[in-house]
């Protein structure tokens, strides 16, 4: 199937198989990673917009909206699909061609919602991969009230989430350009005679972690630059944004006038918001606030019945009812997708009757190559109290 062809099938498979009123507005990043993907036909590989005459799957919804088979609407470089028009010709003609999750749905309706016949088993034992890599989990910190100055005063936008070198980077450049080259700066009296001790031994250079030298990392490297044996002076911005504490200093209060580089970058972390990027293939990276947390799988009994609980799939930007329309057909089992509980929580859980905590790992980690770091299991213990790990980790 040539690849225009193929993007607009997936587009109306999409559409008629997974992708439900209730679900819109959706991006068209997540309608491709999340609807179009599972609904390209059986065995085929995996769907990439850069092959099509589109190249890149925004152009393409734009397109469906010129021939108003969708509405979209863009804002700030971000299209989402606000509706469909279900009696359009050309929607209500579309003819799925045995896809997995077209195929599957109908036959799981067919017998009765929650049962699946022998046809659909055999056809789910070959899971369909969403994704050919892990998601790429990148940690980031932003400026926050204590280190904005900090990075306005380095030329740096003070919004921005950065990653840990380019905080250090920032700090470093802001160093060499306000004060000099950290290694070039005078020691306090403190510390006369271990500087002089280190001067006489400055032919040996001491390495850092990341393989350079003091001597040789010049002004460059500087996630690598540790600065343990230097004293870097503190001006009235580094000592505002790294020393000083909120509300003012008590009347006779002395700040130190030389700081350790290494100190420095661990009080600048300290002082920022920590935040976290994740990257997946087919859809733009998501910068979230906080760490990220491990997608939660456990199991719990009511009224006398095992369910499994599946949340935090948001995180590592997995459609909860994609999954959950998938392990309805290939576990065998009633599913459904509740909001968490709480008045701020948008995320949602799946809920699967019966113990299928093998099955759901199991698909997380062939469909979306979801590493073994990111899935906690709560509390499924054995009878012994110890902790049972599903045989696919």
């Amino acid at each position: 199937m040539p690849p225009d062809e193929l993007i607009e099938y997936c587009f109306f498979a999409a559409l008629k198989s997974s992708c439900t009123d209730d679900e819109l507005p959706i991006t068209a990043d997540r309608f491709y990673s999340h609807h179009m993907q599972p609904a390209r036909p059986a065995g085929h590989a995996l769907l990439e917009a850069k092959k099509t005459s589109f190249k890149q799957i925004g152009k393409f919804i734009k397109q469906m909206h010129k021939q108003k088979y969708v509405v979209v609407r863009e804002v700030k470089n971000e299209i989402k699909i606000l509706s469909v028009d279900r009696e359009s010709s050309k929607y209500l003609m579309f003819s799925a061609k045995g896809g997995a999750s077209t195929k599957q749905t109908k036959e799981a309706e067919a017998g009765g919602g929650g049962g699946v016949g022998p046809n659909t088993v055999n056809t789910m034992e070959e899971v369909v991969r969403l994704r050919s890599k892990p998601p790429v989990i990148t940690e980031m910190w932003q400026p926050n009230s204590y280190t904005k100055a900090l990075f306005k005063g380095a030329g740096h936008d003070k919004e921005q989430a950065h990653a840990k070198e380019e905080c250090y980077a920032v700090l470093r450049g802001y160093i060499e350009t306000r004060l000099g080259p950290p290694h070039a700066m005078p020691a306090p009296d403190a510390a006369a005679e271990e500087a002089e001790a280190w001067d006489d031994d400055e032919e040996e250079a001491v390495p850092d972690p990341a393989g350079l030298s003091i001597q040789d990392s010049g002004g460059s490297g500087a996630a690598g630059y540790t600065g343990d044996m230097e004293a870097v002076p503190l001006d009235d911005l580094l000592i505002d944004s790294l020393v000083k504490l909120a509300g003012g200093a008590k009347k006779g209060t002395t700040f130190p006038s030389h700081l350790p580089l290494a100190e420095l970058q661990s009080r600048m972390l300290e002082r920022m918001t920590p935040m976290h990027k994740v990257e997946v293939e087919g859809e733009a990276p998501a910068i979230k606030k906080g760490a990220l947390k491990p997608l939660k799988i456990e199991m719990k009994r009511a009224a006398g019945h095992n369910k499994t609980h599946v949340s935090g799939l948001e995180g590592l930007l997995i459609s909860p009812d994609a999954v959950s329309q998938v392990l309805k057909i290939k576990v065998g089992c009633t599913t459904a997708v509740l909001k968490l509980p709480g008045n701020n929580v948008k995320e949602m859980e799946i809920v699967l009757q019966g113990h299928c905590v093998n099955e759901v790992v199991d698909y997380l980690r062939e469909a979306y190559c979801v590493d073994r770091q990111w899935i906690d299991l709560g509390k499924e213990l054995d009878r012994k109290g110890k902790k049972i790990l599903p045989t696919s980790l």
